[in-house]
């Protein structure tokens, strides 16, 4: 018999002795199932018993999903939170005499819009406040609007199709709009109790009054009997009170009360020769609502 004959005859035999040996795994048992547990044997002597396996509940590990309180750490703080107003304001705008701009209007009116930060302390009966929002206010002119001179005015002529500038140019005041940006802060403070809506408030309150003042920056449009308008970039700051009524409804908490407020207004839209600053006491209501 050759050796390579040997060899394979060899490579047969030894594989039909270890087939004996090796034994293949039992099958898995069901999800969950951690086999047979073993306990020692109270008696003493003799193989510990086998009792019967474990199958616990389906789902993820308590290592994945945490504890079993969504509220295991607690709050986060022990302050009352930050709250957020929505309000729509409108009234009549009333401008004070500062120049012939000012002389010339009549009362007219007013319209606010924008929202408000509320940061409590922590017994939830005051709040400090940031204002962000948008302010237009209309005026027209009186019965005795004055007539003012105006430089370089260009001026366009429908015959001839072309715009020439005029040297000196005598117009009439008809009216004015202004609209602005508002940034501002406050301070609030609620009577008799605390907010509602608040933490740590067990008698809320639902009469507050505030004060707040601020900037404002944006845009003026005088337009004249004569000629055509005119435009400019103009600023201003503010001063204000109010006095509200909280309703709470729900989750939300609404809002109706009065505002008065002062403001002055920067601008040359009359040109630097006429003075075009306008001051105006804004007397609005204000609706709103909290959450």
């Amino acid at each position: 018999m050759s050796l390579e004959k040997k060899v394979i005859l060899a490579s047969l035999v030894l594989a039909l002795l270890g087939r004996g040996g090796v034994h293949a795994q039992s099958p898995a048992g069901p999800p969950g199932d951690a086999g047979g547990a073993m306990v020692p044997d109270a008696a003493g002597g003799g193989a510990p018993p086998v009792l019967g396996s474990f199958h616990g509940p389906a789902g993820l590990s308590p290592w994945l999903i945490g504890p079993d309180r969504p509220d295991c750490c607690g709050p986060l703080s022990d302050r009352n939170p930050m709250r957020t107003e929505l309000y729509l304001r409108s009234g009549v705008a009333i401008p004070t005499g500062n120049g012939p701009l000012g002389d010339s209007l009549d009362v007219g009116w007013a319209i606010q819009g924008g929202g408000r930060e509320l940061f409590f302390n922590h017994a939830g009966d005051a709040a400090w406040t940031v204002d962000l929002g948008l302010t237009n206010i209309h005026n027209v002119a009186d019965d005795a609007p004055a007539t003012v001179t105006l430089m370089n005015i260009p001026t366009f002529d429908p015959t001839t199709q072309t715009t020439t500038v005029v040297p000196s140019v005598q117009a009439t005041v008809r009216s004015l709009n202004r609209t602005y940006v508002n940034l501002g802060g406050g301070r609030e403070w609620y009577l008799l109790g605390g907010a509602a809506g608040t933490r740590d408030t067990p008698n809320p309150t639902s009469w507050r009054i505030g004060i707040d003042g601020g900037g404002r920056w944006g845009t003026a449009k005088v337009d004249f009997f004569e000629i055509k308008h005119r435009t400019d970039t103009i600023a201003a700051v503010y001063v204000a009170g109010h006095t509200d009524l909280d309703i709470p409804c729900g989750c939300c908490i609404f809002q109706v009360g009065f505002r008065g407020e002062f403001d002055y207004t920067w601008s040359d839209i009359l040109q630097v020769q006429n003075k075009s600053d306008v001051l105006t006491t804004n007397l609005m209501i204000n609706l709103g609502v909290r959450y």
